[in-house]
C-alpha cells in the first residue's frame, strides 16, 4: 500500500529549511524525496495518513506514553473520533489531548485575503471537531485556566467577524469546556456511630451536591465514584476540599477516606 509521506515533507518530497531569509528546500529523508512511502513506522504516522487499520495493528503492541501522545497530537482536528477513541483506550493523556485540541482549534491569528489581514480563528471548526472535544471531556479531561482564556479570545474574535455557523459552534464548545472545569466541592463531615460517618459535599455557592455515608473501608476513588453518580460530576472534574486542605485525588485514590480526613484535620 502506498501512502503520502507522513514525514516532514507531508507528501511534497521536500520541505523548507525554516530560514525566512533563504529559500532552500531540503529533501525529505523519510521518503527520499518521492513524497510517497509504502509502510508506516509508528502510531503517529498512522494518525498522520488516517489509516485506522494500521493504528489498530500497532496498538496490539505496547506503545510508549510519548508515542501515544504524539499520535494524539497528530490526529486532533484531522482524524475521526474513532482514531481519538482508540488512542484514549490505549492510554493517551486525556488532559494533554484537551489542551492540544484547544490550541489547535481555538487559536486566533491573521489570515490574508485580497491583500488584507483579517483576525479570525486559524482553524475551521467542524461537527467532527466538536464531537472529539465532547469525547475528551466525557473521558475526564479537565479544562485549565489557559484553555478558558483561549476560548474567551476565540469567542470575542468571532463576535466581531465570525460567521453565524462559527458563533453557534463556539457556543457549543463553550458549554462543553465550562462543564470540563474543576468543580470545587467542600466536604462537611457529620460523625456517627458504628464506624460510619456522613459527608455532605457542598459547592462554592453553598448548594448540596451529594450526601455519602462512608464506611471505614471506603477509598477516595470509591467516594468519587459515588459523588459522580449523585452529582453527575466526573471523577476527574472533582476538586475535593476538607477545611482548608485540597485532597490530592490523583495520588491518594486508593487511600481510605477516613485516614485522609484525619490527616487533613491534624495538619
Amino acid at each position: 500500500m502506498t501512502y503520502s509521506c507522513p514525514g516532514q515533507c507531508k507528501g511534497r518530497g521536500t520541505f523548507s529549511c525554516g530560514d525566512p531569509h533563504a529559500d532552500n528546500e531540503i529533501t525529505c529523508r523519510r521518503c527520499s524525496g518521492s513524497g510517497k512511502v509504502t509502510s508506516l513506522q509508528s502510531c503517529t504516522e498512522a494518525a498522520s495518513v488516517g489509516d485506522v487499520g494500521a493504528l489498530k495493528l500497532m496498538l496490539h503492541e505496547q506503545q510508549s506514553q510519548s508515542e501515544l501522545d504524539r499520535a494524539m497530537s497528530e490526529a486532533l482536528g484531522v482524524q475521526s473520533t474513532e482514531f481519538i477513541c482508540l488512542l484514549l483506550e490505549a492510554g493517551a493523556d486525556v488532559h494533554m489531548s484537551l489542551h492540544k485540541w484547544v490550541r489547535k482549534m481555538l487559536t486566533v491569528g491573521y489570515r490574508y485575503r485580497d491583500g488584507c489581514a483579517r483576525r479570525c480563528l486559524l482553524c475551521d471548526l467542524s461537527e467532527c471537531n466538536v464531537s472529539t472535544l465532547r469525547m475528551l471531556v466525557a473521558n475526564g479531561a479537565v479544562a485549565s485556566d489557559a484553555d478558558m482564556t483561549c476560548l474567551e479570545d476565540a469567542v470575542e474574535c468571532s463576535a466581531n467577524s465570525g460567521s453565524q455557523q462559527t458563533k453557534d459552534q463556539l457556543k457549543e464548545v463553550s458549554e462543553i469546556l465550562r462543564s470540563a472545569q474543576e468543580k470545587v466541592l467542600n466536604l462537611l463531615v457529620d460523625d456517627s456511630c458504628s464506624g460510619l460517618f456522613n459527608v455532605s459535599l457542598q459547592t462554592l455557592g453553598g448548594q448540596c451536591a451529594a450526601v455519602v455515608t462512608i464506611p471505614s473501608d471506603m477509598t477516595l476513588r470509591e467516594l468519587q465514584t459515588e459523588i459522580g453518580k449523585q452529582a453527575s460530576i466526573p471523577c476527574g472534574h472533582q476538586c475535593l476540599v476538607y477545611g482548608t486542605e485540597k485532597i490530592d485525588a490523583q495520588s491518594a485514590g486508593n487511600s481510605l477516606v477516613h485516614e485522609l480526613l484525619q490527616a487533613a484535620t491534624s495538619s
